[in-house]
């Protein structure tokens, strides 16, 4: 699955790629009204079933030293929308996300690597009770 965090992605980087420079160091929090959080998955070799979650909150602290800033993402796996209701509903039953037992997808941050022009997100990405560390690759579009 690729899994798409425009939110998380876009406001840090939108943030960090200029920290130092003209945004001062503070606490974010993810505009929803303006982030999408959403997914592409394979089917059957011949389609591509896209989807997104429509809640969700975040934020990101930015440090005057880049390498210390913090950021998380928490995302309401009930909220999965794919336009039909039928797959939502078996994507949030056990045999995928397991909603009743897993109800959030988190991501927090354990650094930030890189340069406003190749800068990088690692942390821990925990989905259905399973953690993994993740690099998220970002890129600034000005």
């Amino acid at each position: 699955m690729k899994l798409v965090t425009t939110a998380l992605v876009s406001t840090l980087f939108a943030a960090t790629a200029f920290a130092g420079k003209t945004i001062p160091a503070g606490t974010y929090t993810i505009d929803t009204a303006h982030s999408k959080i959403g997914f592409e998955v394979p089917h059957l070799v011949i389609a591509t079933v896209e989807g997104r979650f429509r809640t969700f909150d975040g934020s990101i602290v930015i440090d005057p030293k880049l390498e210390k800033s913090k950021a998380n993402l928490n995302v309401e796996i009930a909220s999965i929308d794919t336009d039909n209701k039928d797959r939502d509903a078996h994507l949030q039953s056990p045999d995928f996300f397991d909603a009743a037992k897993n109800p959030k997808l988190t991501f927090v941050t354990k650094k930030i690597v890189g340069s406003a022009d190749d800068l990088k997100l690692v942390g821990d990405l925990t989905m259905k009770g399973k953690t993994k560390e993740v690099t998220l690759d970002v890129k600034y579009l000005g």
